[in-house]
């Protein structure tokens, strides 16, 4: 059975600009066993079905992501994935690099004491969030507002951290 989450080594580099002190990638999901501090947020992407049914794709402006902060300034960051609203598919996104190093770097330099312009929420117009493919919402970590409609419509019980 497909993972229902990857790690994104590959855009340490979008990260690691926007960063005011040197952190490194911690290339291992333990859940967040041993992490010492945790945040949800969400970035932007696209998604292409992975059984590559009649869906040709979709963007999503509210990709779920679990940030991990652990011992000696290693970090992680768990992308949830959605599934195909046609076939029921587990699908990987895309992610739009720009988003991913912005969330990621502002949360990592604000855990380090860093005074921070919180990044802009939004910038991407997609579909409204569809909770009933979400892999985050299936387990409560996809971070809707609780102030925001679909925090209240979406019937997993989903959280707030923003």
């Amino acid at each position: 059975m497909p993972s229902s989450w990857s790690l994104y080594p590959e855009l340490f580099g979008s990260v690691d600009i926007h960063l005011k002190k040197p952190f490194t990638f911690y290339n291992v999901d333990d859940a967040g066993l041993h992490a010492l501090k945790e945040y949800d947020t969400s970035v932007s992407g696209d998604f292409v079905c992975s059984k590559r049914c009649s869906k040709r794709g979709w963007s999503s402006g509210k990709i779920a992501v679990s940030i991990r902060l652990y011992d000696h300034d290693q970090y992680n960051a768990r992308i949830h994935h959605q599934r195909c609203r046609q076939c029921d598919a587990l699908s990987r996104p895309t992610l739009d690099a720009d988003t991913y190093g912005e969330r990621v770097s502002y949360r990592l330099n604000k855990w380090s004491g860093f005074k921070m312009d919180p990044p802009i929420y939004g910038k991407k117009k997609t579909l409204p969030h569809d909770c009933e493919n979400c892999e985050a919402c299936s387990i409560g970590r996809c971070p809707h507002d609780k102030d925001n409609d679909e925090y209240h419509k979406c019937r997993k019980h989903c959280r707030s951290d923003y």
